[in-house]
């Protein structure tokens, strides 16, 4: 599979928000954003299909945790409400308030 880097990734202002990084603190971010403001239009770019609960991890080394248990598919786990940009992030422009992806072809 070929990566190719786009540049800015502009979704003509379709969000409000855009949360690079679908791991717990992303999840958790864009949460308590809607929790506080429900109309708020969110979005996060995670590229994997899977979320990964790192912080169990430790306890599925002590034998105390399955390791089953810290696997979910992302669809499940991004909030209610946000939307999910399935696209990899590889840079920021912040004097052009943009980032660049890489696509798959």
């Amino acid at each position: 599979m070929q990566a190719s880097v786009v540049a800015a990734c502009n979704w003509d202002n379709a969000f409000d928000v855009v949360v690079v990084g679908g791991g717990s603190a992303g999840i958790g971010v864009t949460a308590s954003l809607l929790k506080r403001r429900p109309t708020l239009r969110v979005a996060i770019i995670e590229p994997s299909d899977k979320h990964y609960y790192q912080p169990a991890w430790t306890l599925v080394g002590a034998g105390a945790y399955d390791i089953a248990e810290t696997v979910k598919s992302m669809a499940d786990i991004i909030p209610r409400n946000a939307g999910w940009i399935q696209i990899a992030v590889s840079g920021f422009d912040p004097e052009h308030n943009s980032r660049n992806c890489l696509m798959r072809r």
